[in-house]
């Protein structure tokens, strides 16, 4: 059986997942060392997890991740991130800083219900016509939510939107294989995928037509295929 992670890799994700899992004094330090260091891992990993904050955390040995992250070379990334979400001088083509505010705006008007909207429609793409509707995505999705801070999770809404790395995807040096649905109604394809796909030198883009921004539940078979193909090749 082919090996897919590093141990190197497999112990910066069991690191990672312990400190940003748990409740973690040292949270703006992770959040900063994941800016520096998160776009450079040739690996597939998916990190899905809330940073909390906590004053009894022990502080997080960032020299070890940092080594392990010069150790890894050789392997192969994907990724479905774009430079930057919003619209700035340098990236006339996002979406205005409006649209994040009214995100913020129903987040504190009604946190849950919020959560809720966001499942039910475009997050899954449940709001399309003929749509097959799974109620217990909808609920889990919810649940992930309202088991957020509620200070974290407004302050993704910025972090998410705002955090710009063109920079980073320009330095990629491995096989790069970016996965996006071509009616991703949270990220465009338009401003994210592609734009990314153009940065990153001899970047693969696979497009999932009518696919979601929850590729990972909406087309998990497909998107199983073609990761495995791309670790093979």
């Amino acid at each position: 059986m082919k090996k897919i992670m590093s141990s190197k890799a497999a112990r910066i994700v069991a690191m990672l997942f312990a400190l940003l899992t748990g409740i973690n004094a040292h949270a703006a330090q992770v959040r900063a060392w994941l800016d520096r260091n998160s776009m450079q891992l040739g690996e597939t990993v998916t990190l899905n997890v809330e940073v909390s904050d906590n004053a009894g955390a022990a502080q997080p040995d960032f020299n070890v991740l940092q080594q392990d992250f010069k150790d890894l070379d050789g392997a192969k990334a994907y990724l479905a991130g774009p430079p930057i979400m919003v619209e700035t001088a340098a990236n006339p083509g996002g979406l205005p800083i409006e649209v994040f505010d009214g995100f913020r705006n129903a987040y504190l008007s009604d946190r849950s219900q919020f959560f809720l909207d966001v499942a039910s429609g475009p997050f899954f793409g449940f709001n399309r016509p003929g749509a097959k509707v799974s109620q217990g995505l909808i609920q889990s999705w919810w649940m992930q939510g309202m088991l957020t801070g509620h200070k974290n999770a407004y302050d993704c809404i910025k972090a998410f939107s705002e955090t710009d790395f063109t920079a980073d995807l320009k330095t990629f040096d491995v096989p790069t294989l970016i996965l996006h649905g071509d009616d991703d109604q949270i990220v465009p394809i338009g401003a994210s995928a592609q734009l990314s796909a153009k940065l990153v030198r001899g970047a693969v883009l696979k497009v999932y037509k009518g696919g979601s921004h929850a590729l990972g539940d909406t087309s998990r078979n497909e998107v199983n295929a073609d990761l495995l193909a791309f670790l093979k090749s």
